[in-house]
This record gives C-alpha cells, sequence and structure tokens, in this order.
C-alpha cells in the first residue's frame, strides 16, 4: 500500500453502491456516510437508510465532527481515541494508511467504525492487517471479524455486477 493512488469516480460510485446496498441493510435503520481525501477535500456525502429530515442533519454533525477529529488529529486512525476529549468527539471515523478518511455515524460506534473499516478494505485504501489493528486499538477485534463477515455475507448475496463497479 506504498503508492499512493488518490480514490476515482469508479471508487465513489462503488461507495455508493456499498453503503446503500450492504451496509445501510445488513445494520438496519439509517447512517451517513462521508468519504474525503488527504487534502481533506468530501469526495462523497450521502444518507441512506430510514430517519426523519431533523434525525439525518444531527447524524450529518456527529459525522462531521468525525471528519474534524480526524483533520485536528493526524496521527489518529480511529476516532475512538479521542472519545473522552472535552470537545465530545463521536467514534466511527477512521484514518487508511492514504490518508482518506471514512466517517460513518447513524449506527453503533462500533458499527460505524466497523463499515468504515469494511469499506475501506472493499474500495483497496487500506489492507486487512491495518484495519485489523484499528479495530484492536478500542479492544474491538472480534466484533470488527464478525461485522465484516455479516457485510460480506450481504454483499455475496447482491446481484452481480460489472467488474468494474463491485471486487
Amino acid at each position: 500500500m506504498s503508492n499512493y493512488s488518490p480514490l476515482c469516480i469508479a471508487d465513489i460510485r462503488e461507495a455508493e453502491v456499498l453503503f446503500k446496498d450492504v451496509i445501510i441493510p445488513t445494520f438496519e435503520g439509517g447512517a451517513v456516510l462521508d468519504i474525503r481525501d488527504r487534502s481533506n477535500v468530501l469526495l462523497l456525502h450521502i444518507r441512506g437508510g430510514n430517519h426523519s429530515e431533523r434525525e439525518f442533519r444531527n447524524i450529518e454533525k456527529l459525522a462531521s465532527k468525525q471528519n474534524h477529529a480526524l483533520d485536528k488529529f493526524p496521527q489518529v486512525k480511529s476516532t475512538w481515541v479521542l472519545r473522552d476529549q472535552p470537545e465530545g468527539y463521536t467514534t466511527g471515523g477512521i484514518r487508511t494508511p492514504h490518508n482518506d478518511r471514512f466517517s460513518i455515524s447513524g449506527f453503533s460506534w462500533k458499527q460505524n467504525q466497523n463499515a468504515a473499516l469494511w469499506l475501506a478494505q472493499m474500495l483497496r485504501r487500506i489492507s486487512v492487517e491495518d484495519a485489523d489493528r484499528i479495530a484492536a486499538l478500542c479492544g474491538e477485534r472480534l466484533s470488527f471479524i464478525e461485522q465484516h463477515r455479516l457485510l460480506t455475507a450481504t454483499l455475496d448475496k447482491l446481484p452481480p455486477r460489472p467488474s468494474h463497479a463491485l471486487v
């Protein structure tokens, strides 16, 4: 993973499909996904699932706080490590080795973080080993493995797509 390659339009489309067709149905409910690149440019902001407009606005604020925390603390790989900061940062945001930021809010913090790790893996932005290390930071390696299986099982149930859409 040493060679940097920015996320492209096909990656963002893939992220949308995986979020709406895999993550939302697996964890049920509703959530917000933000993906930012290494320059902190917002590449994707998407909502999915069932919430009122007011609930979505509140969830979007939480995703924004995760992104702000990852921007403010460039050494942090998971917003979980900032959970006790006076600013009240929310957990669920992760940073990839490429310095991409994946922020999911709307589910439990474990589901948010594990879905972000899974999605980053599906987009080839983080290795299995790096995702495992981030999950282990907060003692959630086993829940990550289990939720990774659940998400992958939902993905496997989707009808086949063109080879460039899903890996």
